[in-house]
């Protein structure tokens, strides 16, 4: 059996990171029949000052199928993931990430200088996309350029989560690339019946996802100053970013009367499509997503989406899912809102159902799980 050796900078049960996690966790749920998974990560979730309760330093701990090593982040911790790294007898590296020095460019290097015919593949989890470069994009503009000019990315395999995707590392690194496309895998579990959840005076809308200018909150405060209708948004998700957390809730008080926001905390992983059940709409004008697990997650909970169309979840008006919108015109999104709210509690629970089958019948199929296998086919 092939071993890959996996380096992400969060790992389980960490998830304050979003949804590299999810992909990798449920990369190793179904491929751990077909692969050995041994993954390097840090010993502590994402913005956290101390590390997991419970979980052994610079040592094999069994999680799921995967053996995960809890690097410490000390001398003691660099030594032995150093050390790890040169002495490891995997078949293929998976680098979950461009742009992470110690999780990424580190095992780059290193690998490189080692001189070992090594296969490495190197997912950038969406941080190719025009959206994720226009933050701090002298810094990325700049390293590309020097990665470019060093050529240690020439040899490898990249892996692009779609079609968007993969054009994204074309327009990076040009269309001699060698690019494989897997979709990441979405894992349900949830076969809760739906129930009405809708008043004919309320709409519960709400937002799941890191507070940050990638995932773009401050959308939400145009959006519904634009609506007549009685609305509550709660807002769920570790803040990334305070300034950015603080000018929002400045812009959000002055929204009209009829809207309500509510930060109800950081949502833990294994409850994010139990607590999305429980609302009428799931709202996310991201400025770009390489999969969007959340997404997957409002649909498996039979929940309406609506987000913008930079994700690959397209299409979703004609499949009666919900709208993907361009966020060039955000009284579209408004619209939205407000036909949610004019529908009757009875044909939204239809709504819901349909949304919850058309789920479980369509996401995390065998394509999915295929493309996962044939992406370490070497």
């Amino acid at each position: 059996m092939k071993k890959i050796a996996v380096f992400i900078g969060v790992y389980l049960p960490g998830f304050r990171s979003g949804g590299p996690v999810k992909s990798v966790a449920n990369m190793v749920a179904v491929l751990g029949d077909s692969y050995e998974f041994e993954i390097y990560t840090s010993d502590r979730d994402s913005g956290m000052d101390r590390p997991y309760e419970g979980i052994f330093l610079n040592s094999p701990v069994v999680v799921g199928r995967a053996l995960v090593f809890y690097c410490a982040k000390n001398l003691t911790g660099l030594f032995f993931y150093i050390r790890s790294l040169l002495s490891n007898s995997a078949n293929i590296f998976y680098l979950n990430s461009f742009f992470s020095f110690k999780y990424s460019i580190m095992p780059l290097v290193l690998i490189c200088l080692s001189c070992r015919g090594r296969i490495i593949v190197l997912a950038p989890r969406g941080e190719f996309s025009i959206g994720a470069l226009s933050i701090k994009s002298r810094k990325k503009k700049a390293f590309l350029v020097l990665a470019k000019f060093s050529g240690v990315y020439r040899n490898l395999i990249w892996h692009a989560s779609n079609h968007s995707e993969k054009d994204d590392i074309y327009r990076a690194f040009g269309a001699s690339a060698n690019v494989r496309i897997a979709t990441d895998l979405a894992v349900s579990g949830w076969n809760e019946k739906i129930e009405a959840t809708k008043f004919d005076d309320l709409l519960k809308v709400v937002f799941l996802s890191r507070i940050c200018e990638m995932k773009n909150i401050h959308a939400t405060v145009e959006i519904f100053a634009k609506v007549n209708c009685k609305v509550v948004l709660d807002v769920y998700g570790p803040i990334e970013d305070v300034s950015y957390w603080n000018a929002f809730l400045a812009k959000a008080s002055a929204l009209p009367s009829n809207v309500v926001v509510n930060y109800r905390g950081v949502a833990c992983p294994h409850d994010a499509i139990s607590i999305i059940s429980d609302y009428d709409l799931f709202l996310l004008p991201t400025m770009g997503e390489n999969f969007g697990h959340v997404i997957a997650e409002a649909l498996f909970a039979g929940v309406p989406v609506l987000i913008s169309d930079r994700t690959p979840w397209t299409n979703m008006a004609e499949r009666n899912l919900g709208w993907s919108l361009p966020l060039d015109d955000l009284s579209e999104f408004s619209r939205c809102v407000e036909f949610c709210a004019a529908m009757s509690p009875s044909s939204f629970v239809e709504w819901r159902r349909s949304i919850q089958k058309w789920a479980n019948e369509n996401i995390g199929n065998e394509s999915a799980i295929k493309g996962n296998r044939e992406l370490f086919l070497i």
